[in-house]
């Protein structure tokens, strides 16, 4: 029975040549239960295509449709392709990068043709069903239909590998697509040069969601080129000879006529073309498909094998295995095999580290960070030592990197609970002292202040509405960002400092509205709040938002830091959780105008599509009221996260939305991202064993779990009732066994000790 199940999964899943060949282990290859193609319908977003685990290079499908639903170049929903880059972003709420966009034809077109706004008058534009498309982690293929081509792609650390396959007897042909670009980014400078009959250098130079995006390409043929032609698109006007240099640049490359699949290789650098050069000889030399795909799977089994979950559907594991999946496509590496990369300086640094970016700070901070210092020691040290190499060469740690350089997106300075929570977990790859005066000092910046409020949160004690935007969620996650630079001066024995930022840490309580329930937005005379008040318009228009992608029911209960704090504005616990049930029952129909695309995966109020819901149903633990939120975070890992093309229910966010899906599948969340603390929820499943980076294994177990049992009865860790509402970090490292004892009712008592 065992060989006929893995058999009929080997089958389904379409998995490599190499286990086909191997055949069937008595272990199941948790490769089987990743599906890249959730999330890629909806408002998921995500990257679909080839990529090894936190690589440069991610290469794969661009539809070329320029709406916010193609962020990542591609969604479910088209029939249509434009072409194939080599970056892309997974997840985010803005669209950038997909540089370097490939198409193969067979016959020559206009290299003029508008392409980059209108997909559908791109005249090499193919179309596809999702029937003939392939996807698994660091392999992608699709087979066009006119002309009927096949397009397979792979990828390293910082290159990607093409092996495209042409229609029997046709032109082969090759179109490059400097020009092509979506929503927040735009070329300013693009350069070809042929080196030889088969390789091309050069760089594309953009700027926009990020300014200066420097980057350097190597592209090298299996074959020699026959003809190539340049077309200069800012001037309208085809180039001769061997280099083109423009602001954005099309060329066509022709082939001879031959049966074997064309092989294209691209080499990526932020420093120079010879250090692309340099990525594509050590990890790209032989145009080894084949061997690429093998060894990046293994990479990929490597990574996703430290968990082991017992469920009671294949469709469980493959919603577990791929949200694994998308907590590890990003970040990115940014530094070339060499250890040079480009700074937020644009200078060229050499280091002995892994230098990462896309670090979208405001999504990750709350579980996929915290997730990493279990699972990810190596990749943790090498963010800390990345952040504050940022704050070395700015004078602030990083807000939002995108190909290495600062974009200032959404609010707060959430580095800051990043670097502390590692720290106070005993990740010292970075001075102590050094990193108390970075925090300090980026919680006093004064630089890009329109997006931050620094000043005026500083002069004011909070972010007035009539001075500063989005005033209380600025607010709100300044003063969780004061917590932890008091947190740190704590740890460090700086106790004025402590004292000192703990108070400021208190600013969410300038903002509280006993009338309403809410935190709103307050005049700087502090004589009255906003007027009027709609607690559930959300809206884009900072200016007019006390709330970043949200309302007032998804924001107003970001104290994570105190929640008993909270508590006290809100009289007890029991009128605390009344207030929560609200944000989950409150049902309202909003025209258009009042809401924006962000708040999606809603149960009434509760957005889980967006970052700011995501610690609210553990609130409940605070309040002394466990089992509501108990059910509700069964009600969410069970409505909210599906196996299907769209079972991801809001932006993604470069693994957040991912990495609460891990942490609440196994029966606890960080919602203090930086307590060293993770509060209990309901586990989702039977069983979840964590192999541990130090050795040990650390193991869940839930008995009597189903989903109507949803409640806990009790918690044990190695046999011992907690009488807590938490696990702690350490006793996860220390390995061991937690325990759940499930039910269909509450129990009521449960950590009534020590609350």
């Amino acid at each position: 029975m065992k060989k006929l199940r893995c058999v009929r999964l080997l089958s389904a899943t379409a998995l490599s040549a190499v286990l086909l060949t191997t055949g069937c282990r008595e272990s199941e290859d948790v490769l089987s239960y990743v599906d890249p193609v959730i999330g890629t319908d909806g408002h998921g977003h995500v990257f679909l295509g080839a990529s090894v685990p936190y690589g440069m290079a991610m290469a794969g499908p661009v539809n070329g449709t320029d709406e916010w639903d193609w962020c990542s170049g591609y969604h479910y929903s088209d029939d249509f392709m434009i072409g194939f880059s080599q970056t892309h972003l997974s997840g985010t709420g803005m669209g950038d990068l997909l540089d370097l966009c490939i198409m193969p034809v067979t016959e020559d077109y206009d290299l003029g043709a508008q392409c980059d706004k209108t997909p559908e008058a791109c005249p090499w534009l193919n179309h596809f069903s999702h029937a003939d498309e392939t996807a698994r982690p660091g392999y992608y293929a699709v087979d066009l239909k006119d002309p009927a081509t096949r397009v397979e792609i792979a990828a390293t650390e910082r290159t990607s590998l093409y092996r495209i396959s042409y229609p029997d007897a046709a032109e082969r042909k090759l179109i490059l697509d400097t020009q092509f670009h979506i929503r927040h980014d735009v070329p300013v400078k693009t350069r070809i040069e042929q080196l030889d009959d088969s390789t091309f250098v050069g760089y594309r130079f953009s700027g926009k969601w990020a300014s200066d995006q420097r980057l350097f390409f190597v592209m090298k043929f299996s074959e020699p080129v026959k003809r190539h032609r340049y077309y200069d698109y800012g001037e309208r006007t085809e180039t001769a000879g061997d280099t083109v240099e423009a602001v954005s640049v099309r060329a066509q490359f022709d082939f001879d006529a031959g049966d074997e699949p064309l092989h294209v290789a691209f080499g990526l650098s932020s420093v120079s073309v010879e250090n692309a050069i340099l990525n594509l000889e050590a990890e790209n030399p032989e145009f080894d498909f084949d061997g690429i795909v093998k060894a990046t799977e293994e990479k990929w089994r490597k990574k996703l094998s430290v968990f082991s979950v017992k469920a009671e559907t294949e469709e469980e594991k493959k919603v577990f295995y791929t949200a694994l999946y998308h907590t590890m496509v990003a970040p990115t590496l940014h530094s070339d095999v060499n250890g040079e990369y480009r700074g937020a300086d644009l200078q060229v640094t050499k280091k002995d580290f892994n230098y990462y970016t896309t670090l979208s700070n405001w999504d990750t901070f709350r579980a996929t960070t915290p997730l990493y210092t279990i699972i990810e020691p190596k990749l943790t040290e090498d963010l800390q030592k990345t952040m504050l190499e940022h704050y070395r060469v700015t004078g602030m740690l990083p807000v939002w990197t995108l190909w290495g350089l600062e974009n200032w997106c959404m609010t707060g300075v959430h580095s800051v609970p990043i670097l502390v929570d590692s720290y106070l977990k005993g990740f010292h790859a970075i001075d102590g002292e050094e990193l108390l005066d970075a925090v300090v000092k980026s919680m006093n910046q004064t630089v890009n202040n329109d997006r931050r409020s620094l000043v005026e949160y500083r002069k004011y004690g909070f972010v007035p509405y009539d001075i500063g935007h989005e005033s209380v969620t600025r607010t709100l996650e300044l003063a969780f960002n004061d917590y932890c630079v008091a947190k740190l001066a704590e740890h460090l024995g700086e106790t004025e400092l402590e004292e000192s930022y703990m108070a400021y840490s208190k600013a969410y309580r300038m903002l509280y509205d006993e009338e309403t329930g809410f935190m709103r937005g307050r005049s700087s005379d502090n004589s009255h709040f906003r007027e009027p008040f709609d607690p559930f318009f959300s809206t884009w228009d900072r200016a007019v938002a006390d709330y970043t992608e949200g309302n007032a029911y998804q924001h107003s209960y970001f104290v994570p830091h105190d929640p008993q704090g909270l508590i006290a504005l809100h009289g007890s616990g029991e009128k605390l959780a009344e207030r929560l049930d609200l944000v989950f029952s409150t049902e309202v129909e909003l025209e258009e105008g009042r809401t924006i695309p962000d708040v999606s995966g809603v149960i009434g109020q509760y957005a889980h599509g967006n970052e700011p819901s995501h610690h609210i149903a553990y609130l409940y633990n605070a309040a002394g009221l466990p089992w509501r939120g108990q059910k509700l975070v069964r009600q969410i890992m069970k409505e909210l996260y599906t196996a299907a093309p769209d079972g991801v229910c809001g932006n993604e966010d470069c693994g957040q939305l991912s990495a609460w899906y891990i942490f609440s599948a196994m029966g606890f969340y960080p919602m203090n991202p930086i307590s060293g603390e993770y509060e209990f929820g309901s586990p989702a499943f039977d069983e979840v064993s964590l192999a541990l980076p130090n050795g040990k294994t650390f193991t869940v177990r839930a008995i009597n779990n189903s989903d109507h049992n949803v409640y806990v009865q009790k918690v044990m860790l190695n046999g011992t009732d907690l009488t807590r509402s938490h696990i702690k970090h350490r006793e996860i490292m220390e390995g061991g066994v937690l325990t759940f004892v499930m039910g269909p009712t509450p129990n009521k008592a449960l950590f009534s000790v020590g609350k």
